[in-house]
């Protein structure tokens, strides 16, 4: 088996994984505890559910695309660079959500904190 084979799987069965622990944090999170409401929450997941699935096409079009010697596989190599872009703008979506949550986080400890404060008082 090539370096290129092995790396390429390794790569799928990671993202596979992350997409199989996102989809059951979906269910048990979101769904059974009705956070779905909660708007940067459910952008999390969503970018994360695009950015495995994306990297997942991604690295199998890529291996598609030099697996054969000598022959190029141009539509999977465009279908490969297609999916890394869309990978990449997700992961600005997702750094942007995760910005949001914090701030969100921020102002619930700081309400938090003072209704604290008002009760000691």
């Amino acid at each position: 088996m090539t370096t290129l084979r092995v790396l390429t799987w390794v790569d799928v069965t990671a993202y596979t994984c992350l997409l199989l622990f996102g989809i059951r944090n979906t269910a048990k999170y979101l769904v059974k505890q009705g956070k779905w409401r909660t708007f940067f929450l459910s952008m999390f997941y969503l970018c994360t559910f695009e950015i495995a699935t994306s990297r997942i096409i991604d690295f199998v079009c890529a291996y598609l695309t030099f697996s054969k010697d000598d022959q190029r596989n141009e539509m999977a190599d465009t279908i490969s660079e297609i999916a890394s872009e869309l990978a990449f703008y997700g992961k600005a979506a997702l750094g942007v959500f995760q910005i949001g949550t914090m701030n969100e986080l921020s102002i619930r400890l700081k309400q938090a904190a003072a209704k604290l404060s008002k009760e000691s008082a």
